[in-house]
């Protein structure tokens, strides 16, 4: 008889097992990524919490360091949140409509940019004429009014209009955007308090295209005298 001194069911070493090392890789995987986006997060944090504390600056630096930190999507929303929060970003907020395009962004979102860039740049813009400016005037109101459509319960594309409105001097217009912003939140005291100023904004225009008694006894002494003078 043959005995043989091999047993065939003693398992290899564990350093040798197929699994210990498919465990192990799937381990430095998962450590990598939790560190990859515990590293994401807290810069989102503290970009967010800087930003909200008004330290822009500071904000933007630790933006910055944070190229490798996290993915282009991500980085790109916060970017256009920060210029959102910061007043001297204008333009950043178009490239920014313009970059996120490849995420996955609210179209009311891409438009919200857009408005709020425009708007500040006839905010900071000097010098151009009054139709120069009534044309930028107008490309704001005309993507407020797209993001309005594309979801109507976007407060903020409310406000833009209805500031485009007030840079076009445009009272009719001021007062029925914020009356149908009114129709969806008529207990918004922000909204009230705009509605009060276009009304008061809308009489004024009023009462200067209405001639006075004056005027209007002036041009009937006119009109008098040019009639007997053709008699």
């Amino acid at each position: 008889m043959d005995f043989s001194t091999e047993n065939e069911d003693v398992p290899p070493p564990f350093l040798q097992r197929r699994s210990t090392w498919i465990v192990a890789a799937a381990g430095c995987v998962a450590i990598a990524l939790c560190g990859w986006w515990l590293r994401s997060n807290h810069i989102a944090t503290t970009v967010k919490e800087l930003g909200a504390r008004h330290q822009y600056d500071s904000a933007w630096s630790a933006l910055r360091s944070s190229q490798s930190g996290m993915g282009d999507c991500e980085r790109f929303g916060l970017t256009g949140n920060l210029a959102m929060l910061d007043e001297r970003t204008d333009t950043l907020l178009l490239r920014m409509a313009d970059s996120i395009k490849a995420c996955s962004v609210p179209p009311d979102s891409l438009l919200e940019y857009v408005s709020l860039g425009n708007l500040r740049i006839a905010n900071h813009s000097h010098g151009l004429d009054s139709s120069a400016m009534w044309r930028l005037q107008a490309n704001v109101f005309r993507s407020a009014s797209e993001c309005v459509k594309a979801d109507s319960s976007n407060k903020p594309c409310r406000d833009y209009g209805f500031a485009a409105l007030s840079g076009m001097k445009d009272s009719y217009g001021q007062l029925a955007w914020i009356q149908s912003a009114l129709v969806r939140w008529p207990t918004d005291s922000h909204f009230l308090a705009m509605q009060a100023e276009a009304a008061k904004a809308n009489a004024l225009a009023k009462l200067a295209v209405v001639p006075t008694p004056v005027e209007n006894k002036a041009e009937a002494v006119k009109a008098t005298k040019k009639k007997t003078k053709h008699h």
